[in-house]
């Protein structure tokens, strides 16, 4: 929460303002030209997918029956296109050496 509340919330405040709550004629477009931009960097990665990712990923290696989860699957796979996922998570004898 407090993530959101320094990352995301500061350039929501910033567009909530520029395209809502200021008259037309005080709007400052690259202002939010600049937020909109801002907002792509967190919402593409966020530190709520690091512990989550490696505890989900740990649930799948155990070869449980589960319903199918495309979004999960998808989720996953863009976690392990990151090279400090695959170091660090990714390895099968990290979850299941004894």
């Amino acid at each position: 929460m407090s993530w959101t509340n320094e990352r995301l919330e500061p350039l929501l405040h910033t567009l909530v303002m520029q395209l809502v709550r200021l008259p037309e004629v005080q709007r400052d477009p690259p202002k939010v030209e600049k937020a909109r931009v801002a907002m792509l960097g967190p919402l593409s990665f966020t530190i709520g997918d690091i512990p989550t990712g490696a505890a989900v990923y740990r649930w799948l290696v155990f070869e449980l029956e589960r319903p199918e989860m495309p979004n999960i699957a998808a989720w996953q796979s863009r976690l392990n296109d990151r090279k400090g996922f695959r170091t660090h998570v990714a390895s099968r004898d990290f979850h299941l050496s004894g």
